[in-house]
């Protein structure tokens, strides 16, 4: 499995096109990026979606929902959605085995800048992957 994590910013966001885009490749995600806290955290929420499906433990259907739900720490899917829903800032995460490939269509597809992702302090991450481990609890 590979794991590629860019960040974007689209010159004009068509969300139709996204979704559709989304739809139809597998184990791929586009968050807006308020919902980044560093690559520690969104590698630590595909695991965790990962062991979710593995044990038959999942909220969502699929692993891309699953891991809007796990990034975000939102254990209702419509919230997880709504907080997650890519900006004009996004991040490009995908964790499969083409990952790269994946986003090489996705360039084709869409315009948009890379942009470096900034990492937040380690407090601020630690903070994010417990709200990613522990959400159902709170719940």
């Amino acid at each position: 499995m590979d794991v590629l994590i860019k960040g974007i910013e689209f010159e004009k966001l068509d969300s139709d096109r996204l979704m559709d885009f989304l739809n139809k490749t597998k184990k791929t995600q586009i968050v807006d990026i308020k919902c980044f806290y560093g690559k520690k955290h969104v590698i630590h929420s595909i695991l965790q979606t990962l062991k979710a499906f593995r044990n038959k433990e999942s909220i969502a259907k699929t692993e891309e929902i699953e891991l809007l739900v796990r990034i975000s720490a939102q254990r209702q899917i419509k919230n997880a959605l709504s907080d997650c829903r890519p900006g004009k800032r996004a991040v490009f995460i995908s964790w499969s085995k083409n990952a790269k490939k994946t986003f090489s269509g996705f360039k084709k597809q869409f315009k948009f800048k890379e942009h470096a992702l900034k990492e937040p302090d380690i407090d601020t991450i630690k903070k994010a992957i417990e709200r990613t481990s522990t959400f159902y609890l709170l719940s």
